[in-house]
C-alpha cells in the first residue's frame, strides 16, 4: 500500500487556536508571522522551539531576535522558551491518549498558538470530551475549527501552499527492523505504517496501521486500522537525533516490498538536508556502513504524488 491509497481514513482534523502571553507571540502579531513550533517534553516541563526562517526577516526584526538570546543557524533562527500555560501540556497530554488521534506541526500564527492534529470519526466523543474542558476556561482558546478532513496528501499540498514541504523517501534491509513478526504482517496484509512522532521521548513508537483487509491479533480501532506499538533501535536513535535539533516530521510512513522496508517522511524543506544527513549518520552509527538507500528527496509537488 502507499500513502496516496490511506485517503482520509482519518477522516477528521482539529484546529484550535490558543491565546499566548509571551513576548514571542506579541513579535508574531505585530509582524504578522508564521513561526513553526517544535514541542518537547523534558523533566522540568514542556518546552517551545520557535523557528524563524532568516527570509522573513527584517533589519528590526533581526535586532529584536538577537536581544532575545536567540540561536542562529544557517538558514534559520531558534527561540526556546517553556510553555507559557500549564493547560497546553495538559491538552496534549489527553488528546495524545485518543485512539486514532495524529497531531500536527504546531505554529505561532499572529499572536496565537495554533495546535492542529486528525482522527478518526469512531473518536469524536473522546475529543468532545477532551475539549470541553478547556473551551470552558476563560481565555485559553479562542478559536476552534473541527471539521472532517481530506486525505493526507491534499493536507499536505495545502501546507505546502504555505510553507514549503520535502519528501524523503528510502529503503533499508528489513533485517534493520529487530520485530519480524510485524514486517511479516505488513507485508501480507499489503498494509502501511503511520508512524505517531510523539514530544515526548518515550521509549517505543505508537503507530495506526492501514490495511486492505482484516488483520487478526492486533488491536483494531476502525475498519481494517490498527493500533501497534513498535520498539526498533533504528527509530529510537533517529527520533532523539531529530527531536535534539528541533526537526519536526509532519508525518512518517513505512511499509514492506520484498526484503526492504520503504520509508516515507514528510518535513519542512529547510530542515530536509539536516534529516538526511541524520539518516546516514544514524546507519553508520549502528551499522558500522551504509544501508540507507535514498528513492527520493525533494520538495513535494503534483508530479511526485503518484509515487508516494
Amino acid at each position: 500500500m502507499l500513502v496516496n491509497q490511506i485517503g482520509n481514513k482519518l477522516d477528521m482534523k482539529c484546529r484550535l487556536y490558543i491565546n499566548g502571553g509571551s513576548y514571542i507571540f506579541r513579535v508574531s502579531s505585530v509582524h504578522n508571522m508564521v513561526m513553526p513550533v517544535f514541542l518537547k517534553q523534558t523533566n522540568d516541563g514542556l518546552y517551545l522551539k520557535v523557528f524563524i526562517e532568516k527570509g522573513n526577516i527584517d533589519p528590526v526584526l533581526k535586532n529584536v531576535l538577537h536581544s532575545m538570546e536567540s540561536e542562529e543557524r544557517n538558514n534559520h533562527y531558534i527561540l526556546t522558551e517553556k510553555a507559557f500555560d500549564n493547560n497546553v501540556k495538559e491538552l496534549l497530554d489527553k488528546l495524545c491518549e485518543i485512539p486514532s488521534l495524529i497531531l500536527g506541526e504546531p505554529s505561532i500564527e499572529r499572536g496565537k498558538l495554533i495546535i492542529r492534529f486528525r482522527f478518526h470519526h469512531n473518536y469524536n466523543k473522546a475529543v468532545s470530551d477532551v475539549l470541553s474542558l478547556k473551551i470552558m476556561k476563560p481565555l485559553f482558546i479562542d478559536k476552534i475549527e473541527y471539521r472532517p478532513a481530506e486525505d493526507i496528501l491534499t493536507l499536505l499540498m495545502k501546507k505546502n501552499q504555505r510553507t514549503p514541504i520535502s519528501v524523503i523517501k528510502y529503503k533499508i534491509p528489513v533485517e534493520a527492523y529487530e520485530d519480524k513478526n510485524i514486517t511479516d504482517i505488513i507485508k501480507k496484509h499489503n498494509a502501511i505504517v503511520e508512524i505517531i512522532d510523539s514530544y515526548k521521548d518515550l521509549d517505543y513508537f505508537n503507530t495506526i496501521v492501514f490495511s486492505s483487509d482484516k488483520i487478526d491479533g492486533l488491536q483494531e480501532i476502525a475498519d481494517n486500522m490498527y493500533a501497534v506499538k513498535l520498539r526498533t533501535i533504528m527509530l529510537e536513535k533517529l527520533r532523539e537525533k531529530a527531536n535534539n535539533t528541533g526537526i519536526y516530521r509532519d508525518n512518517i510512513f513505512g511499509t514492506v516490498e520484498g526484503n526492504y522496508i520503504i520509508m516515507t517522511a514528510f518535513l519542512s524543506s529547510f530542515r530536509a538536508l539536516d534529516y538526511t544527513r541524520m539518516l546516514f549518520s544514524n546507519s553508520y552509527e549502528l551499522a558500522g556502513k551504509n544501508t540507507i538507500s535514498l528513492d527520493i528527496v525533494r520538495q513535494l509537488g503534483d508530479d511526485i504524488l503518484k509515487y508516494l
